[in-house]
């Protein structure tokens, strides 16, 4: 996926941003516990905005490191989120392939 191919608005499709136990700060909680992740898990496994949520969190992120990542994003932690990227390799049009 590429930044084209967002559904125009997705954000305002994200389920996140509706949550009403703690609101979207809850997915930005740098060290959420047990029950907060499996919550989020819940939220964005059904969330129609996952996908465009996570290739914009992976665009954003794919020069930084593992510490600069926070927040819980397209279904992932930051720490998931960076392990995947070693998987991905970016484009020059922001899409990626898997590698």
């Amino acid at each position: 996926m590429n930044l084209r191919e967002l559904v125009p608005g997705w954000q305002d499709l994200a389920l996140c941003r509706h949550y009403e136990h703690g609101g979207i700060g809850t997915f930005y909680n740098t060290s959420p516990d047990k029950t907060e992740l499996a919550m989020m898990r819940r939220v964005c496994g059904i969330c129609p905005a996952q996908p465009d949520c996570l290739a914009v969190a992976m665009l954003e992120e794919r020069d930084m490191g593992k510490s600069s990542r926070f927040g819980f994003r397209g279904g992932f932690t930051a720490r998931e989120r960076y392990a995947l990227s070693k998987r991905w390799r970016y484009n020059d049009e922001g899409g990626r392939s898997d590698g």
